[in-house]
């Protein structure tokens, strides 16, 4: 039975929040997602700088608290040390995440709190958070917090369905495929162009061959998909001189869009020194190529709220 889904844009921007008048359309706070269904629990994708208002403004009825990391640089995470809820003794909280090629996820997780860069240790956070790590490959489900899932029978609790895939970008990046009630989100950020290119841990002597089988599982990864975000940091003028950074551009979201038979298409992961008017030539350019295949592509403003 097709269940509503809902997808919010907490943060919108990449690298670093900015904050000019020109800049507010879109938004100003880096990569936060949030995931929910009628009556289940909400799933939040990264903790950049927009997740820090959402802590703000959530009841303190609210303790138990689920997360999936795509990556661990700064845009992605800056907000995890300021985030109210994990600063309650009844706050809950599980994370799953990649680790990198020298150190474990939760090591990833901790070194924000290191005496020399924030005044509170980690160890002086009186939540209880746990690290669950997920490789480049991975399906695996998420249950309802335990709090909640011991009022009901294991068969009658709906759970996240979840796939990742290890996309291009310096480090270990994921891709995150997040299933439920007939419905799929695709959350790709950050991810550059393959071809000559490779940049992630463990593609560093890929041959063409390779890349072949990269781009042909990224597309069945996103396949059919009801929403698609993809990164789209750069245009196809800038991002010249800049393929190793690790981002995308709006040819690059709609060509792979189509290429799985996506519904919708979401630009994100805007480039802080990208104004409004920047944005909206990205989104009309790619409505423009897109617009005889019968695809819909948006950028919504932060904190929209999509219903699937």
């Amino acid at each position: 039975m097709e269940k509503t889904l809902y997808f919010q844009l907490l943060g919108t921007r990449g690298s670093r929040p900015v904050l000019a008048r020109d800049f507010v359309t879109f938004g100003s706070n880096t990569t936060a997602y949030k995931i929910w269904a009628d009556e289940m629990f909400p799933l939040y994708v990264d903790g950049g700088s927009g997740l820090f208002r959402e802590g703000t403004r959530l009841s303190k009825d609210i303790t138990d608290f689920t997360f999936v990391l795509t990556h661990s640089h700064w845009d992605h995470i800056l907000a995890f040390p300021f985030f109210h809820p994990f600063y309650r003794p009844e706050t809950s909280a599980r994370i799953w995440g990649t680790a990198s090629f020298k150190d474990t996820f939760e090591e990833l997780f901790k070194h924000q709190f290191q005496t020399d860069a924030f005044p509170i240790t980690y160890s002086e956070i009186p939540a209880d958070i746990t690290f669950k790590t997920v490789g480049g490959a991975d399906t695996f489900t998420i249950p309802p917090p335990s709090t909640s899932a011991s009022k009901a029978p294991a068969r009658k609790r709906p759970e996240y369905t979840v796939s990742t895939y290890q996309i291009n970008h310096p480090g270990i990046d994921l891709g995150y495929r997040i299933e439920f009630g007939g419905k799929t989100i695709v959350i790709l950020t950050d991810l550059a162009p393959i071809k000559n290119n490779p940049l992630g841990h463990g593609m560093e002597n890929f041959t063409r061959n390779d890349e072949i089988r990269y781009e042909e599982g990224l597309t069945e990864f996103c396949q059919n998909a009801d929403l698609l975000l993809h990164d789209t940091h750069f245009n196809e003028e800038n991002i010249r001189g800049k393929e190793g950074w690790g981002h995308s551009t709006e040819v690059m979201a709609v060509t792979l869009a189509l290429q799985s038979h996506v519904k919708r298409l979401i630009l994100g992961h805007h480039a802080p020194e990208d104004n409004d008017q920047i944005i909206f030539k990205k989104l009309e350019h790619a409505r423009h190529i897109s617009e005889s295949h019968g695809l819909e592509v948006l950028i919504p403003e932060e904190d929209a709220i999509l219903t699937l």
